[in-house]
């Protein structure tokens, strides 16, 4: 951030067992003092293995983190990314600002993979295509050439 001049307008931590205590007590004092405007946690409260979620959305104000409720749906806004995040089973789901959700985070990885086979596969066969196409071109012309000799 330093090395930037910069600071994030937002950061989303996932707790584990680990760092929950670091990602609830501590850091939300170091990225207040950083000018962070939001921070969401992805709190796990599950206990021996199970998950169970909750979002977190903390706004400064006065450079001071205020917790602010999800709204009637569980949801949360991350403003800058002009998305929502929601709990469903146990994952987090992105929606779009009309409540679609647009997948979990494997899902999303997944879909990008996918288009990018599916983009490699189409240029694939344009350019077999294309070689086809040349290469009857390049007899057209040669039977052309021979028809005049």
């Amino acid at each position: 951030m330093a090395v930037e001049g910069a600071h994030p307008a937002l950061i989303i931590e996932i707790t584990s067992p680990e760092t929950r205590k670091n990602d609830l007590e501590i850091k939300d004092d170091h990225y207040a003092r950083a000018g962070v405007t939001q921070y969401v946690i992805v709190d796990n409260q599950g206990r021996r293995g199970a998950r169970h979620l909750r979002l977190l959305d903390y706004r400064l104000a006065d450079r001071v983190y205020r917790l602010r409720p999800p709204d009637a749906v569980e949801r949360v806004h991350p403003v800058i990314a002009n998305l929502w995040l929601g709990i469903e089973g146990d994952h987090v789901v992105c929606y779009d600002e009309h409540g679609a959700a647009f997948g979990d985070y494997a899902t999303m990885v997944r879909r990008v993979e996918e288009a990018e086979q599916r983009a490699r596969q189409e240029a694939a066969a344009r350019e077999a295509e294309a070689r086809l196409r040349a290469a009857a071109e390049e007899q057209a012309r040669r039977e052309a050439a021979a028809r005049e000799s």
